[in-house]
């Protein structure tokens, strides 16, 4: 806008020159040129500040465009990072199940009978598992009868044989028969030598031996139930 002032000034001074000689005309008067390029430099800087405005206000609009670009690529790595931690923990879970079915296994080997043969140490924490898993299964299936077979403890001390009444305890709450097995000369000798009673206990030589006697039982109760039923016809 400068240059085109100063040239539109040149232009008109030239064509008084051209027409008589002199600068006669009212853009020769000082004054008057004073404020024509007074204006034309007010116009340049406002042109100069609009421009430069602008400029600025389309940076701020890139800048903004790439920090909004920028905080979605954030926000959809924390949503992946999210995801992934969920199912990591969906797995953890899987597997805390996984092991703690594994620590305790319970098979069942006829109507109404679970075995549960125990392997490996027993602490308060596996005792606890152990007592829960039991009695969900229990509740769960009507189960009368649980054979716990600890042939694969290694030791039964104090400790494991408190756990292993209160299981038997928790258990019989439910209704539900239990008979230990597995029980080795050493570990009978090491109970003996504790001084624990385990009169709470039915024991079993094994689990087939546990079996044997819950269906003669079974067999006991239905021959009875049959005699009694004869006995009310007659």
């Amino acid at each position: 806008m400068a240059g085109i002032g100063l040239a539109m000034i040149g232009i008109l001074l030239g064509r008084d020159v051209l027409n008589d000689g002199l600068l006669n005309s009212v853009y020769a008067d000082i004054g008057v040129l004073a404020s024509y390029l007074v204006q034309v430099a007010v116009f340049a800087a406002a042109r100069f500040s609009l421009d430069g405005a602008r400029a600025e206000a389309e940076r701020n609009a890139v800048q903004a465009e790439s920090a909004r670009r920028e905080i979605e690529e954030r926000m959809h790595v924390i949503e992946q990072q999210r995801v992934e931690l969920q199912e990591q923990n969906q797995r953890q879970q899987e597997l805390l199940e996984l092991v703690s079915q594994l620590e305790t296994p319970a098979v069942r080997i006829a109507d109404g009978v679970l075995l549960a043969p125990l392997v490996g140490g027993i602490d308060s924490r596996r005792a606890g598992k152990i007592t829960g898993r039991l009695l969900e299964l229990v509740y769960e299936r009507r189960v009368n009868l649980v054979i716990i077979d600890v042939a694969g403890v290694p030791v039964i001390d104090t400790a494991v044989a408190n756990a292993l009444t209160q299981t038997v305890r928790a258990l019989r709450l439910l209704g539900c028969r239990v008979t230990l097995t597995g029980i080795s000369s050493q570990v009978a000798l090491t109970l003996t030598h504790i001084g624990i009673e385990l009169s709470e206990l039915e024991v079993a030589a094994s689990p087939q031996e546990a079996l044997q006697r819950w269906m003669e039982t079974q067999t006991s109760v239905i021959r009875n139930r049959r005699n009694g039923g004869n006995e009310l016809l007659n």
